[in-house]
């Protein structure tokens, strides 16, 4: 579910349910403040070159390896100049599965069932955003209500 709302000139919410959810806080046009978490998940699928053998088992051709995580984060943007920002982010990512499984069964068994510990990160970005007087042209053109 998708849910975007700006309760006024400084505070929003920007959430997709139930896989990210943040609070705006505008100081100012030109200086954004950010908070809240966001859960990933990404799936690989590994062939490997040489069968792995397992007792019992039928041969081991392809891994499918399944990452998910949660990041609580606070995020900080600031226009450079008019075309120009920079974003400096922070949090807590953590692991709440890294494992493999054998691709070939139904009963996905764990291969490999990892215990990976949680960990801070920090990030700076800087990125290219659409200028003012190009925003205000568009603005402009737009059919009044």
């Amino acid at each position: 579910m998708l849910y975007n709302r700006t309760f006024n000139n400084r505070w929003g919410v920007e959430a997709l349910f139930p896989a990210r959810i943040t609070a705006r806080y505008n100081a100012s046009p030109r200086s954004l403040f950010f908070a809240g978490y966001s859960v990933d998940g990404l799936n690989y699928i590994v062939k490997l070159r040489e069968p792995l053998r397992r007792e019992g088992a039928i041969d081991l051709r392809t891994l499918e390896l399944r990452e998910t995580e949660v990041k609580f984060r606070g995020r900080w943007e600031r226009e450079i100049y008019d075309f120009l920002w920079f974003g400096l982010e922070g949090g807590y990512r953590y692991n709440y599965a890294f494992d493999a499984f054998d691709r070939t069964n139904d009963n996905r068994v764990k291969i490999i069932d990892s215990k990976l510990a949680g960990a801070p990160y920090a990030s700076l970005e800087l990125f290219i955003v659409p200028p003012r007087k190009f925003l205000k042209k568009t603005v402009d053109k737009a059919p009044k209500p």
